[in-house]
């Protein structure tokens, strides 16, 4: 035949025995496509079978294990009778008929087809149908009415107790590289063969269960009717997954082209479990309240009809949750609604709402075509969009099925207003930054996440660089490298933020003990927050790195910080920052312990422009003057707020004012100072050229190693010491005339006392001195006029470099 494929058999000996008055007998020895074949023929006498137009017929065949049994009659075709078989095929292994069959040549299943043929003039009958091969047991009856009439009617029964998809897949060899040469793609096959006849048509589907293949399916049952090549909505229910599906179907067969509407819905849909077993999102747990899914299809071939099929879907309630597949965390959103889409030639959308730790969310899932998604060689196109707290989040790109061997590459474009709106989902108070923007090429894998090529911007602060999380180490590793043109401070104000929950208590008059209370229960919430647990989660490590550094209007230079939380200890610095003529580096150390809490720190400024502070916290402020500064100092104590208590170590400062004023640098030593400038000096306005104080902390004390203040007409030294455990402190300043002078009243002037409320005044003894001093000076000043140096008035001995021999 035409197109046809040649059977290869021989004939070794065949004969066929009619002998007059005996039995019709014959015989076969020979192959067929190689198997050896042996088969017998019996029937009736030559007479009886003319004469009753009947004949009895026995065919038994044999190929090595398979036994063929064929048991019947042969008469011509009438109203009520016709040819009437048996038939019984049977063998221990598929491999028996391998070659028959286009089995694998090493099949080790068992393989039996049985069941009865009829045929009369106007009809033809098939039952007590069975095929068993290995586990799977299909059953079916047919029939055709109506043969001869031009309307006949095919009623189909088909009942499988099981059907081992996998085990029938492992029985057939793979295809060679002609065969898949000549074979069609799936999306080529037809839906209906051409031959076959459905216009009137009943059908009838029981399968108990499939075994293997991507979903697992079982109590499928479908009735359907088909009258003039119609079938209106006949029902039909699966459990596919172990969800439940019920649905109707109609389809229509009047055309060249078949068209078909599906109606289907489930309750509790576990979609999650298809998707992995479409190795789509392997890390996607998803449960759907209530499914609701309408196809409509037409087409002559699959390929056809996913391309131009309409697929409209509702959903009702559930949840989703995204699992990290290295620390396990997981993110969950409870649907409230959503809705399914696929119109003619249009990719797959999927528009959900929900809710994410009770912020509403909306998320808009859009795919490949519906030809693309079973086209097993073709990459699935992916854009995934999510909204909520103010932040939209974009990623777009396309998937190989199977991402679970397979890293997944996306680009990632994330915006919001401000970081504080995320802190629900945090489950963390954020700084109130914004509006910011994130955007890079965003890559998922086994070990965890990464995205390269960072672009984040926050206000008009731009960086860019590198950043990666690692789940699969223990703890979790982020590493972050950023670089930056400029950074505005401004952008990264924190106003009245606080990392600790804000309390809502109507306002009341504080005392020192309420504000030395409220100061230690604040250190204590942040010990908390940075206790040994929350510290070990994970390892981080930062760099960032600023060409130009600008705090308002002020350009500070370039800047720097390094910083990293390795096993538990944090590390900030160095952080660096360089001004005109200056600069400042801080290194900070943080390791707390279940016992204690351990803190290094250390501080280099050298000329700092005061002004760029103070305009920080009052951007209408215009001072002027430099600082430098000079801290080491470590300490360990039960608790944050005790660390001053239990501190070791040295603070340096020297302040050069232009326009020196309290408050200005949140040091109270330099506070201090600059409120002891008008008690040691009467002048109208006393300038100050500088104020330097050298400190050494141990145990908490604090003793002086230098005090001195420098001013136009005086300058003044001093002796004193501080306890951060009692909080209580002791000074003396002694002020003296730069230039001898008759009748000077430079009385010394204390300072005693607590923190919080010192008090400055003038000692009985001081006084006294003071009138000696006075009544003597006629003698002595002469004499100091004569042979004392002169004391420079802009304090150059003293503030040139005050700090230049404390260790770097």
């Amino acid at each position: 035949v035409e197109g046809g494929r040649p059977v290869e058999f021989t004939l070794d000996r065949y004969t066929v025995e009619l002998p007059a008055g005996r039995n019709l007998t014959g015989r076969l020895d020979g192959t067929l496509l190689d198997q050896p074949l042996h088969a017998t023929l019996a029937s009736g006498t030559l007479d009886t079978m003319i004469r009753e137009g009947r004949g009895p017929v026995n065919l038994q065949a044999r190929s090595r294990d398979l036994k063929v049994s064929l048991l019947g009659v042969v008469e011509a075709p009438t109203a009520d009778a016709g040819p009437d078989f048996r038939f019984d095929i049977s063998a221990p292994k598929a491999a028996t008929v391998a070659r028959w069959l286009g089995l694998k040549r090493d099949a080790v299943a068992a393989i039996r087809v049985q069941g009865r043929a009829r045929l009369t003039e106007s009809a033809w009958r098939l039952d007590d149908f069975r095929f068993d091969l290995g586990r799977t047991r299909i059953a079916a009856a047919a029939s055709q009415t109506g043969l001869g009439s031009g309307k006949p009617l095919l009623a189909v029964k088909l009942v499988a107790e099981r059907l081992d998809v996998d085990e029938l897949r492992r029985l057939v060899p793979p295809s060679t590289n002609d065969k898949q040469a000549d074979a069609k793609p799936v999306l080529e096959v037809p839906i209906l063969p051409n031959d076959i006849d459905l216009s009137d048509t009943d059908i009838t589907v029981r399968v108990g269960r499939v075994d293997g293949g991507i979903f697992g399916t079982r109590d499928i049952a479908f009735d359907g009717r088909i009258r003039d090549g119609y079938m209106g909505p006949s029902t039909f229910a699966a459990t596919v997954a172990d969800v439940p599906f019920r649905g109707a179907l109609s389809l229509d067969l009047r055309g060249n082209e078949p068209s078909a509407g599906i109606w289907l819905a489930a309750t509790d849909a576990d979609v999650g479990r298809v998707l992995h077993r479409l190795s789509l999102a392997p890390s996607v747990d998803a449960v759907i309240g209530s499914l609701r899914l309408q196809l409509i299809a037409r087409a002559s071939l699959l390929g056809d009809m996913l391309e131009r099929s309409e697929l409209i879907g509702n959903v009702e309630g559930g949840r989703i949750s995204i699992r990290d597949a290295g620390s396990g965390a997981q993110a969950k959103i409870d649907l409230d609604s959503g809705e399914l889409r696929a119109l003619k030639g249009a990719p797959i959308q999927l528009t959900l709402q929900g809710r994410l730790d009770e912020e509403p969310v909306a998320i808009v899932l859009e795919t490949g075509r519906p030809h693309q998604l079973v086209d097993p060689n073709a990459r699935i196109p992916f854009k995934l969009e999510a909204a909520a707290a103010g932040t939209s989040v974009k990623l777009a790109g396309s998937l190989d099925r199977d991402i679970d061997d397979r890293d997944v590459e996306l680009a990632i474009d994330a915006r919001g207003t401000r970081f504080d709106e995320l802190d629900k989902l945090a489950r963390a108070s954020l700084p109130p930054w914004g509006p910011w923007s994130a955007t890079g090429n965003f890559k998922m894998s086994k070990t965890g996440y990464a995205v390269s090529g960072l672009r984040l911007q926050v206000g008009s602060s731009v960086l860019h660089g590198k950043g990666a999380l690692n789940t699969a180490a223990t703890p979790p590793r982020i590493d972050v490298t950023l670089a930056a043109p400029n950074i505005q401070l401004d952008d990264f104000a924190f106003g009245d933020w606080s990392p600790t929950p804000k309390k809502t208590e109507a306002p009341k008059p504080a005392t020192d003990e309420d504000l030395r209370r409220k100061a230690t229960d604040a250190s204590n919430q942040a010990q908390k927050l940075l206790s040994p647990a929350v510290l070990r989660r994970q390892n981080a490590f930062l760099s960032v790195k600023v060409d130009q550094v600008l705090s308002g209007r002020d350009r500070l230079g370039g800047g720097s910080l390094d910083a990293k939380l390795d096993n538990g200890r944090a590390d900030i610095g160095p952080v660096v920052v360089d001004v005109p003529g200056g600069g400042a580096k801080l290194w900070l150390g943080y390791e707390p312990t279940d016992r204690d809490v351990k803190v290094d720190l250390k501080m280099r400024v050298n000329r700092f422009d005061y002004g760029v502070l103070a305009r920080r916290f009052k951007p209408e402020a215009d001072l002027k003057g430099t600082f430098s500064l000079k801290i080491d100092v470590d300490s360990r104590a039960p608790y944050l707020a005790d660390l001053l208590k239990h501190g070791n170590g040295r603070i340096d400062f020297a302040v050069f004012p232009q326009d020196m004023q309290s408050g200005i640098i949140d040091l109270w030593a330099v506070n201090l100072l600059v409120a002891l400038a008008p008690a040691v000096d009467k002048s109208a306005a006393p300038k100050v050229n500088c104020a330097v104080g050298r400190f050494v902390l141990k145990d908490g004390k604090l003793t002086d190693r230098t005090i001195v203040m420098d001013t136009t007409r005086m300058r003044v030294t001093g002796q004193g010491e501080a306890d951060f455990d009692s909080e209580r402190l002791s000074l003396r300043m002694r002020p003296q005339a730069k230039t001898p002078q008759f009748l000077s009243l430079a009385t010394p002037v204390a300072v005693s006392g607590s923190f919080g409320d010192p008090k400055i005044g003038v000692g009985a003894g001081d006084i006294l001195g003071t009138i000696g001093r006075l009544a003597t000076s006629i003698f002595w000043v002469p004499i100091q006029k004569l042979v004392a140096k002169p004391v420079p008035a802009d304090g150059s001995d003293v503030c040139g470099n005050p700090l230049a021999d404390a260790t770097d």
